[in-house]
């Protein structure tokens, strides 16, 4: 977040810009004596970190932190995300959440599930953005935060709280903007602007708040992005239930005569890999308002694939066998300073945390970083008011690049009091 003082912070989101990869041609070669069902997609056989068997209906199976409430659990990411085991099972009338060890964890790493044997899905695994708040007669309503990988959405404005009469954008790549009070407009929802391929994986964007037009109102948040999950298994992934990566559904103003809704998150991504992929079960990455364009991605790669398309929402892409888990391409775009001050790493300005506190509002100068970006790329640096006010983008051509192709750029962008998110974007062609 921005903030100028008496009320800034600065904060921007890093390292999930929309990069388009250009993926080459894969061939399979087999050699007498090797089967495919010997192929280790998930690189996790014999792996230390490898947990064991998982099973939702056996505690003794669970990873640290884990709590359950019925059939309900919680499973606790590490800061990676990743999460290795022998197999995993999720039968029926359960429902496995899986979420950061922090709301905040900075580094908002997806969740990645790798499995030396096989995936049995009959319950509900979980990737969901949460919904917005509602506002109330004291409080203006909250963006809910995005699943794993996901992005937040934005605050609702209440004037006599946060000052504002405009809601906040949506956090992330496609962030919903926030509603406006004259006239009087809801919080638009997000889109989802991850690559067909799902490399880099990325999860959904945030919608945006709802606006107020008097003091005394109280205008929902946007719903958060849904997040972004790989389940990688060498043996058979069958889904007779459901996997889910939906964006979380806006936040109700407290009085709809003179406050607005948030908007909806979007859908987050779903990439699964396996030898054989089968079931009747269902995968979800719509957004949260299921009426409306926001859905996300699913990607299914196996040898052998079963799964109806009529199972999916959005339709799946599919692959004739599994790629590489992650991007073979690490570009990575990020802003290093801000007002000549340091952004610390990692930021948590995507969670509504101060990375950056600036001694007064006006123009301040950016200066930002790539790798393996090429040359000439245009790099979209976007402000985001936490509330109060639109996004506001300035583009900057890279042109001050190694020979190595790491690029160092400066822009300047004009800064009214109050906290901001700032993202850098990168669209590109290989």
């Amino acid at each position: 977040m921005v903030y100028t003082r008496p009320v800034h912070p600065i904060g921007r989101w890093l390292g999930a810009s929309a990069f388009r990869v250009a993926l080459g041609l894969m061939t399979l070669l087999t050699w007498p004596g090797v089967s495919l069902a010997q192929l280790d997609i998930c690189g996790c056989t014999g792996h230390p970190q490898n947990r064991g068997a998982f099973d939702a209906s056996n505690t003794a199976t669970y990873p640290p932190g884990t709590t359950r409430s019925g059939g309900i659990l919680t499973v606790l990411l590490p800061h990676d995300g990743i999460l290795m085991f022998s197999s995993f099972t999720a039968p029926p009338g359960f429902f496995v959440f899986f979420r950061h060890q922090l709301a905040n964890d900075p580094a908002n790493a997806p969740a990645t599930i790798l499995v030396s044997g096989d995936v049995t899905i009959t319950g509900v695994v979980d990737v969901n953005g949460l919904d917005g708040s509602g506002g109330t007669s004291g409080l203006n309503g909250v963006g809910g935060l995005g699943g794993p990988g996901g992005f937040p959405g934005g605050d609702g404005a209440y004037p006599q709280v946060n000052f504002s009469n405009n809601g906040g954008p949506g956090v992330g790549p496609g962030g919903g903007a926030g509603g406006t009070a004259s006239p009087l407009t809801v919080g638009r929802p997000a889109t989802f602007l991850g690559t067909r391929e799902l490399l880099p994986l990325v999860g959904g964007a945030g919608g945006g708040g709802g606006a107020s037009n008097r003091d005394d109102c109280s205008a929902g948040g946007g719903g958060g992005g849904g997040g972004a999950l790989l389940i990688a298994a060498n043996g058979t992934l069958t889904i007779n239930g459901t996997i889910r990566a939906e964006g979380g559904f806006n936040g109700f103003p407290n009085n709809p005569t003179c406050a607005a809704a948030g908007g909806s998150g979007s859908g987050g991504a779903i990439r699964l890999l396996a030898n054989t992929m089968t079931g009747n079960g269902s995968i979800f990455a719509r957004g949260g308002n299921f009426l409306a364009p926001q859905a996300g991605a699913i990607r299914l790669e196996a040898f052998t694939n079963t799964l109806s398309a009529n199972n999916t929402t959005p339709v799946a892409s599919r692959a004739p066998a599994p790629g590489p888990l992650v991007n073979p391409l690490t570009p990575t775009v990020e802003i290093t300073q801000v007002g000549g001050q340091t952004v610390p790493t990692p930021p948590q300005g995507a969670f509504r945390g101060i990375d950056v506190i600036l001694p007064a509002p006006g123009p301040i100068t950016v200066r930002l970083a790539t790798s393996g970006v090429p040359g000439g790329t245009a790099v979209h640096i976007i402000v985001k008011p936490r509330v109060g006010g639109a996004a506001l983008t300035t583009p900057v051509t890279l042109v001050n690049c190694t020979v190595a192709g790491d690029c160092a750029e400066t822009v300047v962008v004009n800064l009214a009091s109050g906290a901001h998110v700032i993202e850098a974007q990168a669209t590109f062609q290989p």
